[in-house]
């Protein structure tokens, strides 16, 4: 006895209320016994899967029959059962075509149980049999094309709608509002506003993702997602979802991919906003500094450095406990050359190395940490990427004109269109920059910054005071390079880059820039003045 498979798929949730689910296994039931077949317990379900745009091929239950046919779970000479060919793929005919043809070669007969037709080899090779199939699939695929035409011109005057009027489109809006049962607007869930507030704190504190993720779970922050439960994915979303601000931005699927609505830019005061600007710039300049600091497991913020020193060699560094009994909080820093066997750089004490550099900026910085004319300059520089972004916004939109109204042929246009395109991608991502650069600048006064530098260089006993302190070094320093070898440090403070400090780690530190007096008493904080 043959053994049938039934394969059942409906692209939409109101088919799953109705009775496409029922219907499509009935028939297949019924096709079994009447040909004495066997029919397998296992049917495979697409519910509420796309057929149009190859969900059910690429990852959906029917991807599942098709890897079993390979592994040889599903034997050759078996029956895939289905209702009419559409269930099967509403696809482009190449890829429904394709798609048959790999099924009957690998030895299975795909049963249409709506005629009773059997697709095996020898009819797959009948001409007659070949075409019909692929009318079959240009028919389903434009019937899902039309469709899909016509809700994307329904849903686009839905968007131009709620977007003219800033009304409710659907009842569907971020986790942490509700839509008003008249669609006037929207109410915010305090309790959810609250814990996304939370995050952004705590990201511009200098936690990390998964730290963030793991203290949101273990002090039960209720959860602005699906379920109770934080995962570092909903943060990083969060961080940088400009919904909180308010905004709104349409968006559509282009090749499967979710994109901005081209038509629409981002609607302001869509939403209530529940986070300012200042705060979001502040969490994005963290985000820009994140790769002075690598993939931490440093859970508890030990090493406060890490990620802003680099070795002479132009390695990084990492940080040993090397504790006993003896030597309780006892650490070395190596030069991670040094560690893999590249280099034979010296390694240091963590006492000697923090201290030296902590010290360093409690002295200088009030001093070299001048953000003034840095701050002048970007907003200056904002002013002019704001003028250059909307050029290129016009010029993309008299190209798309031009194109539409043309009817000649349009390449060159279309050459030109890209290019606007490119050029406003590269102006809005330095205005972007700028703008996140300015907020850390402006981040309160300087002033908190140093006086919280020089508070916690005394004591940053608590994870959350460690995370703060290595923070507020990654604003202070534009770099810190460790020359172990000659016994100094050099330093640099951001605004004066060009400028650098030599500190001494040993008595006998040769350092650059100026002669080693006899007396290290005799200069002031036992620091000299280099260039860089």
């Amino acid at each position: 006895m043959a053994k049938a498979y039934s394969y059942v798929r409906f692209s939409s949730a109101k088919q799953a209320a109705g009775d496409s689910l029922r219907r499509q296994m009935e028939k297949s039931i019924a096709y079994a016994q009447k040909h004495s077949l066997e029919l397998s317990d296992l049917s495979y379900r697409d519910l509420g899967v796309s057929g149009y745009d190859r969900s059910n091929i690429e990852r959906g239950a029917l991807k599942a029959f098709i890897d079993a046919v390979e592994a040889g779970t599903v034997a050759e000479g078996s029956l895939l059962l289905v209702e009419q060919f559409d269930r099967l793929s509403r696809a482009k005919v190449s890829v429904a075509l394709q798609l048959l043809l790999s099924l009957v070669n690998s030895g299975i007969k795909v049963v249409t149980l709506i005629d009773e037709k059997i697709w095996d080899k020898t009819s797959i090779n009948e001409v007659s049999e070949l075409v019909a199939s692929i009318i079959y699939m240009s028919r389903a695929h434009n019937e899902s094309y039309s469709k899909a035409g016509r809700l994307s011109e329904v849903w686009g005057q839905k968007k131009k709608a709620a977007v003219e009027s800033l009304t409710v489109m659907t009842l569907e809006c971020p986790r942490w509002l509700t839509a008003k049962r008249d669609r006037s607007g929207f109410d915010v869930l305090t309790d959810k506003a609250n814990s996304i507030a939370k995050v952004f704190a705590a990201r511009i504190q200098g936690f990390g993702i998964a730290a963030i993720t793991r203290k949101a779970n273990q002090e039960a922050w209720p959860c602005p997602g699906k379920g109770d439960e934080w995962h570092t994915s909903l943060v990083g979303r969060l961080l940088n979802n400009r919904a909180v601000l308010g905004e709104y931005q349409p968006h559509k699927l282009s090749d499967r991919r979710r994109i901005p609505e081209p038509d629409f830019g981002p609607v302001r005061g869509f939403y209530p906003q529940i986070i300012d600007e200042r705060t979001f710039s502040l969490a994005q300049a963290v985000s820009e500094r994140r790769p002075q600091f690598p993939g931490r497991r440093d859970v508890n913020y030990k090493n406060f450095l890490q990620g802003l020193l680099r070795c002479s060699c132009g390695r990084s560094f990492v940080r040993k406990n090397k504790q006993s009994a003896k030597q309780p909080g006892y650490a070395r820093y190596y030069c991670s050359g040094r560690y893999t066997g590249a280099t034979d750089c010296l390694a240091l004490g963590s006492k000697t190395l923090e201290t030296a550099i902590l010290n360093a900026v409690v002295s200088y910085a009030p001093e070299r940490f001048v953000m003034d004319e840095r701050a002048v300059e970007l907003r200056q520089k904002i002013e002019l990427l704001e003028v250059e972004f909307k050029n290129a916004a016009r010029r993309t939109e008299r190209f798309a004109e031009a194109i539409a109204d043309s009817s000649s042929p349009v390449r060159p246009l279309v050459v030109k269109l890209e290019e606007a395109e490119a050029a406003g991608r590269v102006f809005g991502e330095n205005l972007r920059k700028a703008r996140v650069e300015l907020a850390e600048l402006e981040l309160g006064d300087t002033d908190d910054v140093l006086s919280s530098l020089i508070r916690l260089a005394r004591d940053a006993s608590s994870v959350e005071e460690r995370a703060e302190l290595r923070e507020n070094l990654g604003r202070v320093l534009a770099s810190c390079v460790v020359f172990a070898r000659e016994g100094y440090l050099q330093i640099s403070f951001r605004g004066q880059e060009d400028l650098s400090i030599a500190v001494p780690l040993t008595l006998e530190a040769a350092l650059p820039g100026a002669p080693m007096p006899a007396n290290l008493d005799t200069a002031p904080n036992g620091f000299y003045w280099g260039t860089s």
